[in-house]
């Protein structure tokens, strides 16, 4: 018995270009046999090819992933250990820094000066445990350097808002403060570091000063102002730099933000020195509050 094919009708595959991309997403038709009594027939059905399309926050997302990816290929190919460090932060940072955009829609959705000064507080306190942990064989090194920043941080940011040297909004506010606390903790950090190791490593000539009639401060204050200049040090450094090796981060900020260069360069140069009035009393306050915490109140040396 044979079978013939009474018709056969094979349909145009139509396209559509997608408005928003402008891409063509093609559609075919599938092919499928049906038996009947009194002969064959064919019959189509139609199916559609699905397509991937990523928007421009998904694309950046994933551009930003690929350098993530060659870290941690080349701490496994060199066998450094930092897999997991470098998985950990960046999950890490990425819910923190979800978590500060609530935060900041929030705050600058409405008026927002009280969420401004709790969030500002939030950083100085862990920004204080950060920069202890740094000297943390320092007695009360996280208290130390948590009032440090609280009085540098908060008290410069308390002037300059008087002074209205940039609008008292949550918009600049929450930016500067975090700027000015991040580059203080670091320094901070740094001299309670220094005071800790010259003063361990010269243990012998502390007590040698004190078993003579000096005061604990006489016999420790080259130490406490060596640490100070180390502890600031890298911070002129980098205003004797600013503009010439890199771009400061507000001022790029305000830059792909679309302000003009000058404006741009008039907040950034508020900041830098904002930072470096900070830094200058948070590590003064610090190495002064840190060289007492290592002697009794028999003025006797602690550190062994």
């Amino acid at each position: 018995m044979v079978v013939l094919v009474t018709h056969v009708k094979i349909p145009a595959l139509p396209f559509r270009i997608c408005s928003d991309r402008r891409r063509r997403v093609s559609t075919a038709r599938g092919l499928s046999l049906r038996a009947a009594s009194q002969g064959c027939s064919w019959q189509f059905q139609r199916f559609t090819i699905p397509s991937l399309s990523f928007d421009d926050s998904t694309r950046k997302m994933l551009g930003a992933c690929m350098p993530i990816t060659l870290a941690v290929y080349l701490s496994h190919s060199l066998k450094l250990g930092l897999a997991k460090d470098i998985q950990v932060a960046v999950f890490r940072s990425a819910v923190q820094l979800l978590t500060l955009g609530l935060v900041l829609k929030f705050a600058f959705d409405g008026d927002g000066l009280v969420i401004s000064a709790c969030l500002v507080l939030f950083m100085v306190t862990i920004a204080g445990y950060t920069a202890g942990e740094r000297a943390k064989m320092l007695p009360k090194s996280q208290l130390v350097a948590t009032l440090s920043l609280i009085v540098g941080c908060i008290g410069m940011l308390a002037v300059m808002l008087t002074m209205k040297a940039f609008p008292v909004t949550p918009r600049f506010i929450i930016p500067t403060a975090g700027y000015v606390i991040g580059n203080s903790m670091s320094m901070v950090g740094g001299t309670l570091n220094r005071l800790y190791n010259d003063m361990r490593l010269h243990k012998g000539q502390i007590e040698a000063a004190l078993a003579l009639g000096a005061s604990p401060y006489q016999a420790v204050h080259h130490h406490v102002e060596n640490s100070i200049a180390q502890g600031m040090g890298p911070m002129v450094d980098s205003i004797k730099t600013a503009g010439l090796i890199s771009l400061p981060g507000s001022m790029t900020g305000m830059l792909m933000g679309g302000s003009s260069p000058m404006e741009a360069v008039q907040m950034q140069m508020q900041v830098l020195y904002m930072v470096l009035g900070c830094a200058a009393v948070s590590c003064t306050i610090s190495s002064f509050l840190g060289w007492q915490t290592m002697f009794s109140k028999t003025h006797q040396f602690l550190v062994d």
